[in-house]
């Protein structure tokens, strides 16, 4: 028997880490939505909230790479949006923020 071909065997596979496979800006009209921006304290880390002018507010994490911590306004037109992409698993979306 091989414990890494048997799902049952109780070991946990993982498919290395997660790749940037798409950044980019916000798009024009993804800028004109957004009301404001903050970084906030959440289970993940650092996230950025972005206030929506429609009332909603959308959270997505930060980059290890970004250069702020919470409790800090941020301009959303420097944020670059990343998809980050990882084998058999979902993609995910971070923000990449530099000072």
């Amino acid at each position: 028997m091989n414990i890494f071909r048997d799902l049952n065997s109780g070991i946990k596979l993982y498919a290395g880490k997660y790749e940037v496979a798409e950044e980019r800006p916000f798009t024009q009209s993804e800028l004109e939505d957004i009301d404001a921006a903050a970084t906030v304290a959440s289970t993940w880390g650092t996230s950025v909230c972005l206030f929506l002018k429609s009332g909603y507010q959308a959270f997505i994490p930060l980059s290890d790479d970004s250069t702020v911590g919470p409790g800090q306004d941020i301009d959303p037109a420097k944020c670059v949006l990343l998809l980050l992409k990882k084998r058999n698993a979902a993609d995910c979306r971070k923000i990449r923020y530099i000072e």
